[in-house]
């Protein structure tokens, strides 16, 4: 069965358990402790939920697509076919906009929550793994194994702003060197 991924819906006390080996999500009720599975794509591995839209995003990494499902009626609605080998994913709830990190296709796919569709991919360093917004700047922060990379990313156009080197050896930040940040031992 091989749980990987979890996210927990604080508003509805649910928690989101992705099972690679069965290739489902399971939705426990944590009031209920009632436990609904609902069918994915293969090998999901990662999953979030946008509280706004009562969305839920499962990653498959076996079929590179993401499964969208309704939280309430616990069903699926969309697959959206992302690059390859995906991985992780953030949701940016106030946008309604949903990343996933392609880790294999070395880039980030931009879906709009609306329409369910890809809006954008970005070119991303060498194998991006995990993913973060800032729900009050819009900013998406990308580690990889190359860079930490910082994506400024309003609705209409999205600006590479920062990358760190995982070396530690400065990096560009529209046109300006940056020097390394202190290392910890």
């Amino acid at each position: 069965i091989h749980p990987w991924g979890m996210a927990l819906d604080e508003a509805t006390a649910t928690l989101y358990v992705t099972r690679s080996g069965d290739a489902q999500l399971a939705i426990v009720d944590e009031n209920s402790v009632t436990v609904k599975m609902v069918p994915t794509g293969a090998i999901p591995c990662a999953v979030a939920v946008n509280p706004a839209t009562h969305s839920v995003y499962v990653v498959n990494h076996g079929d590179d697509t993401v499964t969208v499902i309704d939280a309430d009626k616990h069903s699926v609605i969309a697959s959206v076919k992302v690059g390859r080998r995906p991985q992780a994913i953030a949701v940016d709830a106030g946008k309604n906009r949903v990343y996933v990190a392609n880790t294999h296709g070395n880039s980030i796919t931009v879906i709009d929550g609306t329409q369910q569709r890809v809006l954008k991919t970005l070119h991303c360093p060498k194998n991006p793994y995990a993913l973060a917004v800032n729900p009050r700047t819009g900013q998406l922060f990308v580690a990889s194994l190359a860079a930490m990379t910082a994506f400024f990313a309003p609705a209409s156009a999205f600006q590479r702003i920062v990358t760190a080197s995982s070396s530690g050896g400065p990096s560009m930040c529209q046109g300006r060197r940056m020097s390394p940040g202190p290392r910890s031992s």
